[in-house]
């Protein structure tokens, strides 16, 4: 009977560190709020909006206005340029399409729709039905984009408007903070302001000629997380097991090394947590479960000093809690960088049951601070 049970090297993914036992080993860090964030944090909602834009009859539209006749996504400053000026922050950054407000930060437009009608390539109205993605990109019923960037629209020369259209703007945006993001001071920076945009048009109480997206109120924050740590967890296979070791343990003796620094004036507490991703076993065990069908086994963790004494079929105080629970590792002390290692023994308790082949089980490991 064969009986494999992996881990694999710690990587990083997005800001969260994770080290996986084949079980699957990951680690997060809970420092991250809304527009306050560190490089990789990845993306943060931010809010909603909604709004209707009218392009009155008998409007006269030229020059370079004839570009947006539709609609554009611009800056709300910019008196005019709309389609050439700044462009070049409009990046796709990681899979997300947004406008960079800051380096390494993308505002980035979401779950968003666009009804009504626009200004049509002979001045009158034509409807639109278009849509933004949870990446920032659009799609559906919607102008010709003229400049492959942020300007759509059906009319292509100067016109007067034979009608009234009305575009409607209703979605949410967020910030994605890559892992390039540029650090800010402690009072952070003010992110350019994004709206939606019409030639000639009258926005909200026709006091203005767009819908803004992001709020005029909004702070990005970027800072160092005040600890960051990194996990390291050998493989463990428990190889070939014999139908003879039924009633015996299988022992595999690693070792858990984590390395931790911590910039901050403070203490900082450290505890683990594993949760199974595969059948769930009691409070500190989980099942192994064959590709033939049916338990081989349960697998148990012990972790310090005692773990190859505890190590066996039964609970002991050293053992690894596998049920989502947190429980405590270490405290690193403040502006310290700590590096250790603890005895991680892993037991494997066949049972008489067990079918021959190849069996598997796997639990997230996660350090939490």
């Amino acid at each position: 009977m064969k009986i494999t049970f992996y881990k694999s090297p710690s990587f990083n993914l997005g800001g969260a560190l994770f080290g996986m036992i084949s079980f699957f080993g990951s680690m997060s860090s809970s420092s991250a709020v809304v527009i306050n964030a560190h490089p990789g944090q990845g993306f943060i909602p931010g809010g909603t909006f909604s709004g209707s834009v009218l392009v009155p009859i008998y409007s006269s539209i030229s020059g370079p206005d004839v570009d947006f006749a539709g609609f554009a996504i611009a800056p709300d400053s910019l008196g005019s340029g709309l389609c050439n000026s700044y462009v070049d922050r409009w990046k796709t950054i990681n899979g997300y399409f947004g406008y960079e407000v800051h380096p390494g930060v993308l505002l980035v437009i979401h779950d968003t729709t666009i009804t009504g009608d626009v200004v049509s390539s002979d001045a009158r109205g034509i409807a639109v039905n278009g849509s933004i993605n949870s990446k920032g990109i659009m799609s559906g019923n919607v102008p010709p984009n003229v400049n492959g960037i942020n300007c759509y629209s059906y009319l292509r020369s100067d016109s007067e408007t034979r009608t009234d259209t009305v575009t409607q703007f209703s979605g949410s945006y967020g910030y994605y903070v890559s892992e390039t993001a540029s650090l800010t001071s402690d009072t952070g920076v003010q992110p350019t302001v994004i709206a939606f945009r019409r030639a000639k048009g009258q926005g909200p109480i026709f006091n203005t000629n767009y819908v803004r997206a992001n709020s005029t109120s909004d702070r990005i924050i970027i800072k160092e997380p005040p600890m960051t740590c990194s996990v390291s967890v050998p493989p463990v296979d428990f190889g070939e097991v014999a139908s003879t070791a039924v009633g015996n343990k299988v022992v595999v003796e690693s070792t858990l090394g984590v390395n931790c620094t911590n910039t901050s004036n403070n203490s900082i507490p450290i505890t683990y947590s594993m949760t199974p991703k595969t059948q769930a076993g009691d409070q500190t065990s989980i099942p192994m479960i064959s590709k033939a069908g049916g338990t081989v086994g349960d697998i148990r963790g012990f972790l310090g000093a005692n773990a190859s004494a505890d190590a066996g079929c039964v609970a002991k105080t050293s053992s690894v809690r596998i049920d989502g629970s947190q429980t405590p590792l270490r405290t690193v002390p403040s502006n310290n960088s700590a590096p250790w290692t603890s005895p991680l023994v892993w037991v494997l308790c066949p049972k008489a049951t067990a079918k021959p082949g190849v069996a598997s089980a796997a639990a997230t490991f996660e350090l939490n601070w």
